[in-house]
Parts: C-alpha cells; sequence; structure tokens
C-alpha cells in the first residue's frame, strides 16, 4: 500500500474582490483552548501581514479585518 499525504495548514484564495484565509492549530489533550485560539489569530495576523506585503507593497493594519467562523 502506497499513500501520498498533504495536511494544508495555512491557505489563501485571493479573487480580485476579497481574500480568504485558512489558518488551523493543532489540539491535544493538555491544549488549553483559549491559548491555542488566541494562536491562530497570531498566525493569521501573520499571514496577512505578509499577504498584503506581497501583493500591494507595504502593510496597513486598517487594510483588513478578521472573520471568526
Amino acid at each position: 500500500m502506497k499513500a501520498d499525504l498533504n495536511v494544508v495548514i495555512w491557505n489563501a484564495i485571493l479573487t480580485p474582490d476579497e481574500t480568504s484565509i485558512g489558518v488551523r492549530g493543532g489540539i491535544v489533550a493538555l491544549s488549553a483552548p483559549e491559548a491555542e485560539f488566541a494562536e491562530i489569530i497570531l498566525k493569521a495576523q501573520a499571514f496577512i501581514e505578509a499577504l498584503l506585503i506581497t501583493v500591494h507593497g507595504e502593510f496597513n493594519p486598517n487594510s483588513y479585518y478578521i472573520s471568526v467562523q
């Protein structure tokens, strides 16, 4: 048996009108849910900053918002 597996933990979908990103984290038995959520938001902010710099050449913290779904 052979398998190729891939687990995407960061992804971005860019369209002319909007950009959606996915940032995930790992939960284990000893995880604190609030701390894991804070880490995911921190990762999302870093990912957004990198995307804005790549697409627009600069980072403006007022040019985005985070919607949790």
